[in-house]
């Protein structure tokens, strides 16, 4: 079954088992994720916001305002979030894009703060990226911070990721020069691995700029 109707007070339903697609899907989960407790949908913002799997850092990162059982119990209980050993997944790759879309870009930048702030050294990748994502002004060393691992991914994940993480830095660079040669890196990359269409954007935006 699906949602229903609820009275003041009445609980919102589960989503259903199995879980519908397309427009039918639309139709299901909005009501349940706009129904979810504050604690919920934080915990629903924080798995979307996070660049993997691992539960640790949405838990580290709930504990500063809920209590991280609840929170996820919540999203749980309702059939949207999936927790496994050191895992917790939405129950389908669609829920995720409609947390996203939901919240505000004020939101979206708490939860990547927040997340990178309790990623330990060990998940420096990660934490770069969320610090990236939650930036709004340009940001010399943070920029700086994400060349150096678009030089360690051209080799570990291949040029197209290495020019995602130089247009970004480009994006951050508080000095002009150094923004358009790490885009013009990015084009580089971009033409390396075949995205001609990338590469040929990335071109428009440096010769704009």
């Amino acid at each position: 079954a699906g949602v229903r109707s609820r009275g003041l007070g009445e609980p919102a339903a589960a989503l259903p088992d199995p879980l519908p697609t397309g427009d039918r899907l639309e139709a299901v989960y909005e009501p349940v994720l706009a129904s979810l407790s504050a604690a919920g949908r934080h915990a629903v913002l924080l798995t979307a916001a996070s660049r993997d799997n691992a539960v640790e850092p949405v838990v580290a990162a709930l504990r500063q305002h809920h209590d991280p059982e609840v929170a996820l119990g919540d999203a749980e209980g309702r059939g949207v979030l999936v927790r496994e050993p050191g895992v917790v997944r939405f129950r389908h790759p669609l829920l995720r894009t409609a947390v996203w879309a939901m919240a505000t870009p004020a939101e979206r930048r708490a939860a990547h703060s927040a997340l990178a702030a309790v990623l330990p050294d060990s998940r420096r990748r990660a934490r770069i990226w969320h610090l990236a994502e939650a930036a709004t002004a340009p940001d010399g060393a943070l920029a700086a911070e994400l060349e150096a691992l678009a030089n360690e991914d051209r080799d570990r994940f291949g040029h197209a990721a290495a020019s995602v993480a130089l247009e970004r830095a480009a994006r951050l660079s508080d000095d002009p020069t150094a923004a358009a040669d790490r885009l013009a890196a990015a084009i580089e990359d971009a033409a390396l691995c075949g995205d001609v269409g990338r590469a040929r954007d990335l071109a428009t935006q440096l010769f704009h700029s």
